[in-house]
Formats: structure tokens, sequence, C-alpha cells
């Protein structure tokens, strides 16, 4: 499922195909609105690589989105998970030889040491998903929810059509996937496992 496929599959779905040349580009700007307003952060991955750097043959690479909540891993080309550091290890190590180390930044991720031209990082974190902007761009959470999408356009195809009703409907529909999904990465940050309840029924033999 990509921008455009679901575009169509929302006009379609809403019966208003007539709308779609005119306000196709305008209904997604405001269905990804819609979502970040209410969606706190979702999973995603992308591909750090020569053209993220600050500089030529810099450690520093510019990081895919302004918003990252937590960056969970950051593995090399070779399948390697990274260790993240502070910045003072970071400049510790600056001199290794391989690239074992990372630390964050608002806006950036510095790594230790420099990695060699060609080299490139998977990074898997949690933020704000990629915006739609090209016809065939994708994104997580597209994949994962194409419902989601699919009807965060249709709120604005029923406004458009004044059917305020359907658009109602459509909103607290996308709503409620979204509190889903928030739940869902709350608990997947949190993780699973949870404390032991204190037992009030225990006496000791003393």
């Amino acid at each position: 499922m990509d921008r455009s496929s679901i575009l169509t599959a929302a006009f379609s779905d809403s019966h208003r195909e007539d709308l779609q040349s005119a306000y196709a580009d305008r209904f997604m700007l405001e269905a990804e609105s819609l979502i970040r307003k209410r969606l706190e952060f979702y999973y995603q991955e992308s591909t750090l690589d020569d053209t993220d750097r600050i500089a030529p043959n810099d450690s520093v690479y510019n990081l895919p989105a302004r918003d990252i909540a937590i960056i969970r891993h950051v593995l090399r080309s070779d399948g390697l998970p990274l260790d993240q550091v502070d910045e003072g290890l970071v400049n510790t190590y600056a001199g290794l030889n391989q690239v074992v180390l990372f630390t964050v930044r608002p806006t950036t991720v510095k790594f230790a040491a420099t990695p060699a031209i060609g080299d490139t990082f998977q990074l898997q974190y949690f933020g704000p998903p990629l915006p739609l902007v090209n016809s065939g761009d994708s994104n997580n959470l597209l994949a994962d929810y194409p419902d989601l999408y699919k009807e965060a356009i249709m709120v604005s195809i029923f406004k458009r059509a004044q059917n305020m009703d359907l658009a109602s409907a459509m909103f607290q529909s996308a709503n409620s996937t979204i509190d889903e999904i928030n739940r869902k990465m709350k608990k997947l940050l949190g993780g699973a496992r949870a404390s032991n309840p204190y037992n009030t029924n225990w006496r000791s033999s003393y």
C-alpha cells in the first residue's frame, strides 16, 4: 500500500471519485495532520548512509525526524547492534578502528569511531510516521494500518460533501484506532514483564 493506492481506495469507498483530482493532495495533508495530533509515536526504521553525514568523512549523522521519541537500536551493516552511551564515552573512543558506540543529540547521532565511506546503519526508533509526499511513498504505519489512513482521508471527503454524520463516524473510528496504537506502543516500550505483586498473606516463621 502506498500514497496513491490509499487515496484511490478512500475516494472509491466514499463514492466521491469526482473529488479526487482536485482535492487528493489537500485531503492527504489533512489526514496526516489528524493522525499526528493524536498519535504519540510509532515504530519506524530508517537507513543512515553517507548522504546523512553533516559533512564529508564526519562521524555525525542527521536523524531522519525531529521528533524521535526514543532510539531502540542502531545496527551496523553486518547486523551488530551498537551500544548507546553518553557524549563523553563517544569522544573517549573516537579513535577506535570499528564503530561500536553511538550517542544521540537532539537532531543528530554521533558515532565512535568515524564510519568508513559507504558504511550504512539501520536505525530502529519510535517517532512520528514519515510523511507521504510522492505517489509511491509508504511508511510502517500505512503498511500496518491502511484503514487508519483511509478513514482519516474520508473525514475530509465527507466534510467536503457536507455529510457531517459520516465525517464524524470516520473521525471517531480513526481516533479509536490511534488510541489502540498508542496503547500498544506504550506497552512495547514498557516491556511485557511487570513487577511481582506484593503478597499480603505471607507470614514470617520468625
